[in-house]
């Protein structure tokens, strides 16, 4: 209101300091009614069209107050687009600003709802599901690159007894505490460490022959029953050989688990080829605590 004050105040000098302009209350060329002075006043709720305002602003016999008038009029009609576009654009902004948070939003839930289809609810590893995914990947770079590649499987020694025993609540405990050593004593950068299932977890050694894989299993052994109330069987083995793709190296892994299992526990076995249990070809070794 207040620039419409100055228009008009601009308005009022110049129309009176030309008084030859007088045609201001007369008629538009073409018999037209000219806008009145009063109409600056009202002029929200006295329309004109566009083809009067075009006719005023080229007809060489229009008055200066009427030209005035008529750029009043356009320069208000200009000023009341350019502030509902600015209304609509700052609209705009806040509906892309809610639609980014709503993205955002939505991003956090599928990468919450990845983690708990992937994830083991009680440890926070990788579960059975993510292992397979990261195992399946391992073994085709590694026949990519020529790199080794070495997969362990423990268990936990007489988990049914502990249970029974001490109870379910202190299983779960157990479970965790081993769940968190296995990660401490991995390679965070490269090695994958995942609950197999029940009371079994799963070692990915990338990068790790045979020789390598074998210490860190002893590592792992030793810390075990030096921290935990607990002892550990491993099954390990390395991909070569016959092997084909992750399944031959899981069930190599399980039948050195199932080995170290039914020969003593608290050791580890080793299985360096796929034949059936029982091969005459089957290479293994095997260290133990006892």
């Amino acid at each position: 209101m207040k620039e419409l004050s100055s228009r008009q105040r601009l308005w009022e000098r110049l129309y009176h300091q030309q008084p030859s302009h007088s045609t201001l209350n007369g008629d538009l060329p073409g018999g037209r009614p000219s806008i009145s002075g009063d109409a600056i006043e009202g002029r929200k709720t006295l329309p004109v069209s566009e083809e009067v305002l075009r006719d005023t602003l080229l007809s060489r016999t229009a008055g200066f107050g009427e030209v005035l008038v008529v750029l009043g009029r356009i320069i208000s009609a200009w000023e009341a687009q350019h502030k509902e576009l600015r209304d609509l654009t700052e609209t705009l902004n806040q509906e892309k600003i809610a639609l980014q948070h709503g993205l955002q939003e939505l991003e956090r839930e599928i990468q919450r709802m990845r983690h708990l289809a992937t994830r083991d609810p009680l440890t926070d590893l990788p579960n059975r599901r993510l292992f397979e995914e990261n195992l399946r990947f391992a073994v085709g770079r590694a026949r990519r690159h020529d790199e080794p590649l070495s997969l362990a499987i423990l268990d936990i020694d007489h988990f049914k007894q502990y249970n029974d025993t001490h109870g379910h609540i202190e299983g779960d405990r157990l479970l965790k505490a081993l769940g968190d050593l296995l990660y401490q004593l991995s390679r965070h950068d490269s090695d994958v460490v995942a609950r197999y299932g029940g009371e079994e977890f799963a070692l990915i050694l990338t990068n790790t022959p045979a020789a390598g894989a074998m210490r860190m299993a002893e590592r792992i052994r030793q810390a075990v029953e030096r921290t935990l109330p607990c002892t550990v069987s491993i099954g390990l083995t390395t991909f070569g050989g016959r092997m084909k793709d992750f399944h031959d190296l899981v069930r190599a892994a399980d039948k050195a688990l199932y080995r170290a299992k039914h020969e003593g526990r608290n050791r580890i076995v080793v299985v360096e080829s796929t034949h059936e249990e029982g091969d005459e070809d089957d290479v293994m070794s095997e260290t133990n605590g006892r």
